[in-house]
């Protein structure tokens, strides 16, 4: 019965932090649910920590879990203006859904951007994810790129991946498979299954080409074979 009502909590609280879906099918919707996947790990482990007989050590964390939001936005509210990321992020989303506070966008674009310049990487994560799908404002995938980038530094599994996928199309960054293929396999090593399909897809794509090339060398030494036989073997003049 405690574990059913701590798996509840944990889905009430991935509710507050559920990214926005993005618009644009430039890339792989596969990374939505890697946008929480960060929040889902430390709300899991607040929840354990809690169940073993001790309070996280987020007070907003606690509230939340206990089913008070408003309490936890206070908590959340106290933290922001201190200036720490990780509560301007919270506050954002629950400004976002208007939960525990009366919704207000515009405040929680605000907050996610304090938190993003912070330093936070899920912020980043999704400040990028924003100026991807054109949520705030306006579509520009180099900016994002560039915070994805920040967040991936980080080792932010979902944003190796986009960077990558980016770098494989062409989009908002110069195409570069070599590129692609190093977030790939950064995201791939941090258990990404999408990343590993990718990297599955560029080894075919070298290997076609090296197949490719390979044709190419066979036809011209064949070319190359055949005019110096005709070169010996013609007649020689008067």
């Amino acid at each position: 019965m405690e574990q059913s009502k701590a798996l509840s909590r944990i889905m009430q609280y991935l509710n507050l932090s559920r990214a926005r879906p993005p618009s644009s099918e430039n890339v792989s919707s596969a990374r939505n649910p890697l946008r929480h996947l960060c929040f889902f790990c430390l709300l899991l482990a607040c929840s354990l920590a809690w169940g073993a007989g001790s309070q996280p050590d987020d007070p907003g964390m606690a509230a939340w879990l206990a089913g008070d939001h408003e309490q936890a936005v206070e908590h959340w509210r106290d933290g922001a203006a201190k200036g720490n990321p990780q509560a301007q992020f919270l506050l954002s989303n629950a400004y976002l859904e208007g939960i525990g506070v009366e919704k207000d966008v515009s405040r929680a674009t605000q907050l996610l951007i304090q938190s993003a310049k912070g330093g936070y990487a899920p912020a980043q994560f999704n400040v990028g994810s924003d100026f991807f799908s054109g949520e705030a404002g306006v579509r520009d995938p180099a900016f994002a790129a560039a915070w994805w980038q920040k967040a991936a530094k980080q080792g932010m599994v979902g944003a190796q991946y986009n960077l990558g996928y980016l770098y494989h199309q062409g989009v908002g960054v110069e195409q570069d498979d070599k590129m692609a293929r190093y977030w790939f396999e950064l995201a791939a090593r941090g258990g990404s299954k999408p990343a590993h399909e990718m990297l599955e897809q560029l080894s075919a794509k070298e290997g076609a080409g090296s197949r490719s090339d390979n044709r190419s060398f066979d036809s011209a030494t064949q070319r190359k074979a055949a005019s110096a036989s005709i070169a010996t073997n013609a007649p020689e003049g008067d």
